[in-house]
């Protein structure tokens, strides 16, 4: 299947996705990027069995312990990036 720059995006968005969820300790198991024409319905079904199981396996989801919190460290680094300095024109 020929890449749109719609697909494009949503690629380039699933990377950064990925990274995002390793920082919050979200194993990488659980996301899943899969490019499936609306008249593969029997692909559809396939895949999302496919994942289930993969999910039942891995179990409840477990955040990893004893780093500073996620959250809290992708909140600074987007406020030191966003941050408004009124002295700047």
């Amino acid at each position: 299947m020929p890449l749109s720059a719609g697909n494009y995006n949503c690629l380039r968005r699933a990377r950064l996705l990925k990274r995002v969820l390793e920082q919050f300790g979200i194993e990488e198991e659980r996301f899943r990027l899969e490019w499936i024409s609306a008249a593969e319905g029997d692909r559809v079904r396939v895949v999302i069995d496919d994942m289930v199981e993969k999910l039942r396996k891995l179990g409840p989801l477990q955040l990893k312990r004893g780093r500073p919190s996620s959250a809290a460290v992708l909140a600074s680094r987007y406020r030191r990036r966003w941050a408004y300095d009124p002295g700047e024109t």
